[in-house]
């Protein structure tokens, strides 16, 4: 008619409260190519209310700054110094990239101040591509001698001229 029952006991589990209280260990999988303030969300693993669907659990990702190399989306950039004489005649060097290997760059041509060397597919891996990767941009940087002797100062002047 209408009228229920009311149960006399309550529920040992939830003592008649209709929830309980859990704690919950998540694992992480941080995926290649993650990039700052991305999110991993555990869907409907969050609080639950009475008449309510549960929410979600969501983790930021913070990525701590590198002190060489700056990211922007795939793409990596790391400032390469040069002296004056690699600048004019080419040069050969090695850079550790972020996963402990050693990339070579080879230039054997003049070099313009804050010109790049793109090392296509040397950045980031894609997120959820794992095959491709973004680009390693060098800034060569010039690193000019801070004196000359006055020899190399009329050497300089007679091969400028």
């Amino acid at each position: 008619g209408g009228q229920g029952h009311m149960a006399h006991e309550h529920c040992p589990v939830c003592g008649g409260q209709k929830m309980v209280t859990e704690n919950k260990t998540f694992k992480l999988m941080i995926e290649k190519g993650i990039a700052d303030r991305d999110e991993i969300v555990f869907e409907n693993e969050g609080d639950s209310f009475i008449n309510a669907l549960p929410g979600d659990v969501k983790f930021t990702v913070l990525v701590k700054p590198h002190p060489q190399f700056t990211r922007d989306k795939d793409d990596l950039y790391y400032k390469l110094p040069i002296t004056f004489q690699e600048a004019l005649f080419g040069f050969s060097k090695r850079i550790r990239h972020l996963d402990g290997r050693h990339v070579e760059i080879n230039r054997n041509e003049p070099s313009q101040p804050n010109s790049y060397v793109v090392l296509k597919g040397e950045g980031m891996p894609k997120k959820n591509q794992p095959t491709e990767s973004g680009d390693l941009y060098l800034e060569l940087t010039i690193e000019l001698p801070k004196r000359l002797s006055e020899a190399q100062k009329k050497i300089v002047q007679e091969i400028l001229q």
